[in-house]
């Protein structure tokens, strides 16, 4: 599936995580420990090299530094290489050290003569070749092969912190697992998706991660209100839906569970979300169809009936607020547009909305009067304008079509 979305070309490697220890007396053959992580780019081409956090027993071996950093001495021989470089190097004293080596001889030339290298004598007499090893301060590469990637005893631990008992929600992600993924992206202004949000493990995540190193990332959580069981432990403290349990861990992580912020001090995450639920449209949709057994005047004849029935209370209760969200939505504004009144029009309520990368004009009034048409062609002739299919007559459509530049578009 993943191939078929990302193209195979875009396939960049894969996690084997540890996901249990200990336990699996009720497994019959096997016990399972691992889980595996498949990671696909959008395009491989442009995506930056990942990296991970040294760990503090690695750093210690860096005691020295220079102008370049810091960095301590390591072996330049490299004996058992696949595919050896082998040459002479001259010691100090005339002799001839023979061996397979980690860069090439013009490589060592180089550096030997700017300090990088050195030839020193150890303890029994030989000669030892060794090189600056310099500290990368983006970090280390991540192996395919982990332990510390979180597995279900945190996650479970996680849970039990929030919500004070390890039966709301099983198997639950560790946030730990989730920080560690996102830290590989070096973009702290990452728009972070989980299309089976679960127990909501990721936005906890994101959240604390943002704390921890400042970013700005955020996330989209989608879950499904697919229902508890009736006899657990969620559906009796009050969660009906997983998207309940979702909703309310990421609020008792921002309201604070115990933990003091490593920022601030105080309890809890200095950050919000809101929570959208997938609705009817609010725009009343025509169910009228032709009926193929009656002919075209009769057809007509039943539609004007429709029309005349259902007119008068077609927008009656159309809820201001949905429908422009709706409207934002579907024309694929960001979910954080801004919203303004634009108090210039005197005859009908006119909205900007506005995003990071884009404007729009919205109307939903019944009739747009004529004076409102003629100021957007005439002020606002770069904007798209939205409005009603109703609320315009003929020549006012033509108008604006040939007058707007980014058009308008009624519904």
């Amino acid at each position: 599936v993943m191939d078929e979305v990302f193209g195979e070309e875009n396939f960049v490697g894969e996690f084997i995580k540890q996901s249990k220890v200990g336990g699996g007396s009720d497994t019959k053959f096997i016990v399972k420990e691992h889980e595996y992580v498949l990671v696909f780019s959008k395009n491989i081409e442009l995506s930056k090299e990942f990296f991970v956090d040294h760990e503090t027993d690695y750093l210690k071996r860096y005691k020295e530094a220079d102008e370049n950093g810091r960095f301590f001495w390591d072996t330049f021989a490299r004996p058992g290489l696949k595919n050896p470089i082998n040459y002479d190097i001259v010691a100090p004293d005339k002799s001839i050290i023979n061996g397979d080596w980690i860069r090439s001889k013009e490589r060592f030339e180089v550096d030997y003569k700017n300090g990088i290298n050195r030839i020193i004598k150890k303890q029994d007499g030989t000669w030892s070749v060794q090189f600056k090893q310099y500290l990368n301060l983006d970090g280390k590469k991540p192996r395919s092969m982990t332990m510390d990637f979180g597995g279900t005893i945190e996650g479970k631990n996680a849970v039990v912190e929030l919500f004070g008992s390890d039966k709301i929600f099983s198997y639950p992600k560790s946030p730990k697992f989730v920080k560690t993924l996102l830290s590989l992206i070096c973009d702290l202004n990452s728009l972070i998706l989980d299309f089976f949000a679960g127990s909501g493990t990721t936005g906890q995540a994101v959240m604390e991660l943002n704390q921890a190193d400042g970013g700005n990332r955020q996330c989209i959580l989608v879950q499904m209100p697919e229902l508890t069981d009736e006899r657990s432990e969620a559906y009796k403290a009050g969660y009906k839906r997983i998207s309940d349990i979702t909703i309310e861990r990421n609020k008792r992580v921002i309201q604070g569970y115990g933990k003091k912020n490593p920022v601030n001090g105080k309890l809890g995450l200095n950050t919000g979300f809101e929570v959208f639920r997938l609705e009817q449209s609010n725009f009343p949709v025509n169910q009228w169809r032709p009926d193929p057994e009656l002919g075209d005047d009769q057809n007509v004849a039943e539609f004007e009936k429709y029309v005349s029935a259902k007119e008068a209370s077609l927008f009656s209760d159309l809820d201001p607020t949905k429908a422009i969200l709706e409207i934002a939505i579907k024309e694929g504004l960001k979910l954080d547009y801004t919203q303004k009144n634009l108090k210039e029009f005197e005859n009908n309520k006119i909205f900007e909305l506005t995003d990071n990368s884009r404007t729009i004009l919205v109307c939903i009034d019944s009739e747009i009067k004529i004076e409102t048409v003629e100021l957007l062609a005439k002020d606002y002739n770069q904007s798209k304008f939205v409005c009603l299919e109703r609320a315009l007559d003929t020549t006012s459509k033509w108008n604006l079509n040939h007058n707007l530049g980014a058009g308008f578009k009624a519904i």
